[in-house]
């Protein structure tokens, strides 16, 4: 069966590479992704009790961070290992690490590949952030009796479906890995039904409560606004991660807002900002003025539209914001995003019909009053000019998203015992 999968994920990697010429994505350090890795990493590795953690791109890395810092305080003989898959999240977690530590990029999931790998290294115990299971480096860790712990652990209705017909395929995979710390009950009910035995299955919460706080001062704040050309009188609608087709639903209900506040203005922060000029382009067929992020300062008193076409920005931006819409969510296709950034900031939060991969926290939000659904375009208009003709409800649906965040702070903690118990067992 392994053979199987090795081939067809080889097949894949022969098509993938050239793609990533074509797009300008290649890097130098993407030869690690083949197990190519330098002497001098396997010599820093040598003798060490090693942890390897691995997160897939910068939410999950970010959701790691605190546990991360636990770790090296409470383990200082132990070294870390932290792989991503993207960019931005070796990036993000370049900034966390600790100086010994080392960081890679996960390398493909083949099995002459990541057997060469753990052949060289001495792996004390394999976390996985989330559900990124790939069924050869389990397999090869646990041949090696390495245990292995999915930590922050989620599994949606959209995945639950996936897996559930290719798990002929993965139960074996499964089956090897040693505890599964999920963030909510439905997670762990779903993994069950996949045939996860239940001694295996803990029910931790979400590591992302336990990161999500405020990251600007009162001064800082203020001087974003006014760069943004936000005097008192402006109010920011901002649309954050927002995806194809999603833009100019949005556009649509801005601009009748426009028509009765006309001192609203809207941030877009598509998800992928290789988007921004077709989002431009889009905006001026409404005849509203935009400008991108970058040109911070530049004009920004006489735009309509700012388009947030850098990376790492978003969080800090949600700060200054009246109106928070989480997109990924107008449409059936992506299953929404994160809402704690936004919560953390005490603002209130418009969401779509199509939440799918937050489910349960979605469900939590709106029970709570601390955001609102909008069908579609006629929603968000209705409900925004109900948030800024109603400034006290806007405040109790911003504290009532905080609220959330502080009930459920504490997965970290949870999550670092059970680690705990592992190493010492």
């Amino acid at each position: 069966m392994y053979i199987l999968y090795d081939f067809v994920f080889l097949v894949f990697a022969i098509i993938y590479l050239p793609y990533l010429f074509l797009t300008k994505r290649y890097h130098s350090r993407l030869i690690e992704r083949l197990g190519v890795f330098s002497r001098h990493f396997f010599r820093n590795l040598r003798g060490k009790q090693l942890i390897w953690l691995h997160a897939v791109s910068v939410g999950e890395v970010m959701a790691a961070s605190s546990f991360i810092k636990d770790f090296k305080k409470n383990f200082p003989g132990h070294k870390l290992i932290i792989s991503t898959v993207t960019k931005t999240g070796n990036q993000a977690a370049d900034s966390i690490k600790g100086e010994n530590d080392a960081l890679i990029y996960f390398p493909l999931d083949l099995s002459f590949i990541v057997r060469r790998l753990l052949d060289k290294i001495e792996v004390k115990l394999f976390i996985i952030m989330e559900t990124e299971l790939w069924p050869n480096i389990v397999t090869e860790l646990s041949k090696k009796g390495i245990p292995i712990v999915l930590m922050n652990g989620r599994l949606s209705e959209r995945s639950f479906k996936a897996y559930g017909r290719v798990m002929f395929l993965l139960k074996n995979a499964f089956n090897k890995i040693n505890l599964f710390c999920m963030q909510t009950t439905g997670d762990a009910d779903r993994l069950k039904r996949l045939g996860i035995a239940e001694d295996k299955i803990k029910v931790t919460g979400n590591m992302k409560y336990d990161v999500a706080q405020v990251s600007l001062t009162p001064e800082e704040k203020a001087r974003l606004r006014l760069s943004l050309g936000l005097d008192e009188d402006k109010k920011m609608l901002i649309a954050g991660s927002t995806h194809h087709g999603e833009d100019e639903i949005i556009v649509k209900a801005y601009v009748k807002l426009l028509k009765e506040f006309p001192s609203l203005r809207l941030l877009l922060a598509p998800r992928h900002v290789g988007r921004t000029p077709d989002i431009e382009e889009m905006v001026l067929q409404y005849s509203l003025k935009s400008q991108r992020f970058a040109f911070l300062g530049k004009g920004f008193n006489e735009v309509e539209v700012i388009i947030l076409n850098v990376m790492g920005k978003l969080r800090d931006l949600y700060a200054v914001s009246d109106i928070v819409l989480m997109g990924g969510s107008l449409l059936p296709r992506y299953g929404g995003h994160n809402l704690l950034e936004p919560a953390a900031f005490k603002k209130p939060i418009l969401f779509g019909p199509h939440m799918s991969n937050f489910k349960d926290m979605a469900g939590e939000f709106l029970a709570r009053g601390a955001a609102a659904q909008a069908k579609n375009g006629e929603d968000i208009e209705e409900l925004c000019k109900e948030l800024i003709t109603s400034p006290l409800k806007a405040d109790k649906m911003g504290e009532a998203a905080f609220g959330i965040i502080e009930k459920n702070r504490g997965a970290t903690l949870k999550n670092f015992q059970n680690i705990i118990d592992i190493l010492v067992d």
